[in-house]
């Protein structure tokens, strides 16, 4: 099919914009690359880079080595993102699928009590006195449980199992099954691309968050500090990492372990999104569209 003229121009105008959000988003993770590999004299002398200089990987054996904060925070990352995706998931379908349903009493106002919390919030303040009523200071459920329910996962979900055919239901009631099993037997097989959205959204969130640690965490307990708040701590102070390395960390690049500390932190998240990217797109556009 031939293309107008004006479609050839709006094709190379798309182009042209997408290659230079490409480099403009590829660009910096290309030089942290390079800075990570690079060694201390060359980081000294050069800077940062797109090319490697006096390739090295001294910076990522520092991570590793034995005693390192970095790799300890790695896990707890590891044990809190996977608990929370799990819960997330579990939770807001336990809640999307009753506010799906066409005979809830209520069903309204409790829709616009979810809608609430997106525009407004507590503060703070109250957040703080919350956890520490529940006597979850320094303990990984305070970075878990805050970040359980989103109302943006839960508006996902509902339009989603909204959208499927209210026969499934009545087919299913009329066999005997209860509401828990349609949901978790009929709903959720029925919605893998919109489970893998929801999933992804907490699992990157709470991969990257890092305030969390901050506000509930104190310095006497850093073995529960995320990647991402030893990360931070390591940009705003180098010092802070190496000061558990005796005389060897002065042969330690300081900007290339910030740099490996970046890779390590965010490649995880990386890996996992090629497989679930299919299942995201598919299922932000069914769950957010309702007709």
């Amino acid at each position: 099919m031939l293309k107008s003229r004006g479609e050839k121009i709006f094709n190379v105008i798309n182009i042209t914009i997408m290659l230079i959000l490409f480099a403009i988003f590829i660009f910096p993770y290309i030089i942290i690359i390079s800075s990570s590999f690079s060694g201390e004299r060359a980081l000294a002398k050069y800077g940062p880079g797109f090319f490697i200089r006096d390739f090295s990987f001294a910076s990522y054996l520092y991570i590793f080595s034995a005693g390192s904060t970095v790799l300890r925070s790695l896990g707890v990352s590891v044990y809190i993102t996977l608990v929370t995706t799990v819960l997330s998931v579990l939770v807001n379908a336990l809640l999307a699928y009753p506010l799906s349903r066409h005979d809830l009493f209520g069903k309204k106002i409790l829709n616009i009590y979810v809608v609430i919390t997106m525009l407004f919030g507590g503060g703070m303040v109250p957040f703080y006195l919350l956890i520490e009523d529940l006597n979850l200071l320094n303990n990984l459920w305070s970075l878990i449980l805050p970040v359980v329910v989103s109302a943006w996962n839960i508006i996902l979900l509902r339009n989603y199992f909204a959208a499927l055919p209210d026969s499934l239901e009545e087919s299913a009631k009329i066999e005997g099954a209860g509401n828990v099993r349609i949901l978790f037997e009929i709903y959720i097989p029925l919605s893998a691309s919109v489970i893998a959205t929801v999933a992804l959204f907490a699992a990157v969130n709470q991969w990257n968050s890092w305030t969390t640690a901050r506000l509930f965490i104190d310095p006497n307990h850093s073995e529960l500090y995320p990647i991402q708040y030893v990360i931070r701590n390591m940009i705003i102070n180098m010092d802070s990492i190496s000061s558990g390395a005796g005389g060897g960390a002065s042969n330690v690049p300081q900007i290339g372990v910030q740099n490996a500390a970046i890779i390590v932190a965010t490649l995880p998240i990386v890996c996992v999104y090629p497989f679930l990217q299919k299942y995201f797109i598919n299922g932000t556009i069914v769950g957010a569209v309702k007709e």
